[in-house]
């Protein structure tokens, strides 16, 4: 168990129409302003009426940032930084998914950062500069964006397009707001690529204890699992309020600092081999995730099988009698398969018209792959042609 030090920052307030008091708890922070920051998706339309109803009644000017797109870009997040700037604003209320908290967060952090390239922001560094208040009301679990101390950020303004990871306590939301019953206006295709992304999180955490840790392989075992069950679920009834609470859940524990995963090895080579991709083609983060994990397992599996075996044996239920290890996670990457058919996911890029020779050219933006198993280009292009 390595050194650690933990901070948890963020307000959790969960439930259904909690979003309406939204107001009240940004008016602890500024009797003036906020910018919210969306998608300008027309499943948003009762939300933001209700949202900027509260937030009106506290006397606090609103503006808007309604054009974040999936896989946010950092000139999106410059025009806040600019309205903020212009407009004196003093909080930031992210309303939607994944790319748009990051945007939040990043624009809370890079608007009066003194960093040559804000970045590059990592845990290490001691922020002195001002931080912006911000908030979230989560649309789409998923990513665990809603807890973390983590942004991801595409920056469009150079060659090549590179998706930056950001980590940094100041990143916390002073607040985040979850009611399941948002979910309900989304699409089925982006509640189940957001189940995948609250599984793969776990898996970044899982696979990488190459040596026991009873207690974050427990409980990520029982999450993912649990993942499994309920996505299910929610596929035949996605209205199902406890199912989606769950869910909601779910995803905070699968990546959140806490106790349990505090000094413990974490991989990301999963995502290290996906971000590329979605970067360069816009794709759908946990629908990419999916269609990368069986072939992962394979080839990350041969640095040390231990936690490979496990996974495929006590959450895919593979029976290991009379197979070697490779039997029994290949057993397990295809039964990964088979749960991603089960929630309408595409498992080969040939389905969402990817190409080796696309993939090729994005090898070297993913290596060395992963933290732990730090795989080199011959693993990760044999990663990208097992998934075609």
């Amino acid at each position: 168990m390595n050194n650690f030090n933990l901070i948890q920052k963020t307000n959790i307030i969960f439930g259904a129409k909690e979003e309406n008091n939204v107001g009240s708890l940004i008016a602890r922070y500024t009797s003036r302003s906020v910018l919210i920051v969306h998608d300008g998706g027309s499943y948003l339309k009762d939300l933001l009426y209700r949202v900027k109803e509260s937030i009106t009644k506290e006397g606090i000017t609103i503006y808007e940032l309604p054009s974040v797109k999936a896989n946010p870009i950092v000139s999106t997040a410059n025009e806040g930084i600019r309205m903020v700037k212009e407009n004196s604003v003093e909080f930031v209320l992210a309303i939607g998914g994944g790319s748009v908290m990051d945007t939040a967060k990043y624009i809370a952090f890079a608007t009066y950062s003194d960093m040559e390239n804000p970045l590059l922001l990592s845990f290490e560094d001691n922020i002195t500069t001002k931080i912006i208040p911000h908030g979230t009301i989560v649309t789409l679990s998923g990513t665990s964006s809603e807890c973390s101390n983590c942004a991801m950020m595409m920056d469009d303004l150079h060659e090549p397009l590179i998706k930056y990871a950001l980590a940094n306590t100041c990143l916390y939301f002073d607040f985040a707001i979850i009611d399941p019953e948002i979910g309900y206006t989304l699409p089925m295709k982006q509640m189940a690529a957001g189940i995948m992304d609250t599984i793969s999180h776990a898996l970044e955490v899982y696979l990488a204890q190459e040596e026991e840790e009873v207690i974050v392989e427990g409980e990520m075992e029982h999450v993912i699992r649990t993942t499994i069950e309920y996505g299910r679920m929610a596929m035949k009834d996605p209205k199902n309020y406890k199912v989606r609470s769950t869910l909601s859940i779910l995803t905070m524990m699968a990546y959140r600092d806490d106790i349990s995963n505090g000094g413990v090895p974490q991989d990301w080579g999963i995502h290290g081999v996906e971000n590329p991709v979605t970067a360069t083609y816009n794709g759908i983060h946990g629908q990419t995730l999916g269609i990368l994990t069986p072939a992962f397992m394979i080839v990350a599996s041969r640095h040390n099988p231990r936690s490979f075996v496990n996974l495929s044996v006590r959450v895919w239920g593979v029976d290991p009698k009379n197979k070697t290890d490779e039997e029994i996670i290949a057993e397990g990457a295809e039964r990964q398969k088979e749960w991603l058919r089960e929630m309408k996911l595409p498992t080969t890029f040939s389905e969402i018209g990817i190409t080796m020779e696309m993939l090729e050219t994005l090898i070297p933006q993913a290596v060395p792959c992963g933290a732990v198993y730090q795989l080199n280009e011959a693993e990760v292009r044999e990663i990208y042609s097992l998934s075609l």
